[in-house]
């Protein structure tokens, strides 16, 4: 009997696996034909991320074979018996412009620097993405635009509010941190995966400022020396 009971238990687990695994796929087909009306692009859906069985949303992991190298995030919510839907596409579809104007602020105020800047995974609830441009990309602090300026030069008070303002000129609304390493020859081969855990070693470091910058306003600012 026990080994019936097992039998009869492990057939339902595998049942409500199988039940919860189709689901996933419907909702992720469905998330990628709402995201192929919506951009235009092809997209394939890859799998679940942060997934929750019997959650009211979901979140997809999608390819674009436009990006080839990006996690695109989509979600599907409800709430109130209506769907919501969010996503990070623009994101990677702005990215090289926003890194081009976040470089042109920085270099009004350094010469020597490098600037790590990646594709942020919020999801924005844009509700026409056509209307929503570059500009209101730059300008969105719930775009939640995070980056990293490594610097050889010196960074003192003047310096820093002359690149709060550079950022304010151009209306960008962006968080991050600007640091000078003891040893500025390290900064040339930092990378985008592993300049936080460099970050992460105060010893490394002569000054660090870890700041926020949204309508033009520095909102937030920690000196670190």
């Amino acid at each position: 009997m026990r080994i019936l009971g097992k039998r009869i238990l492990a057939a339902v687990m595998s049942a409500v696996l199988a039940g919860n695994l189709g689901g996933c796929m419907s909702t992720g087909k469905k998330i990628v034909s709402y995201m192929e009306e919506r951009y235009g692009n092809e997209f394939e859906y890859e799998g679940e991320t942060n997934g929750i069985f019997g959650d009211k949303s979901f979140t997809a992991k999608l390819s674009s074979p436009d990006y080839p190298e990006a996690v695109i995030l989509a979600s599907k919510a409800e709430r109130d018996g209506k769907e919501f839907y969010s996503d990070n596409f623009l994101a990677f579809r702005y990215h090289d412009q926003a890194y081009r104007r976040i470089e042109e602020a920085v270099d009004q105020v350094f010469d020597d620097y490098k600037l790590f800047f990646r594709v942020p995974d919020v999801l924005l609830p844009v509700d026409d993405p056509e209307g929503y441009t570059v500009e209101d990309y730059m300008a969105d602090p719930s775009a939640f635009k995070s980056i990293r300026v490594m610097t050889a030069e010196a960074v003192d008070r003047a310096s820093f509010l002359a690149l709060m303002d550079a950022f304010a000129d151009a209306d960008i609304a962006v968080k991050g941190v600007l640091a000078v390493p003891e040893d500025p020859s390290k900064i040339a081969g930092l990378t985008e995966e592993d300049v936080d855990a460099f970050l992460a070693n105060r010893d490394r470091l002569l000054v660090q400022v870890n700041f926020k910058i949204e309508d033009s306003t520095v909102i937030h600012e920690d000196w670190r020396q």
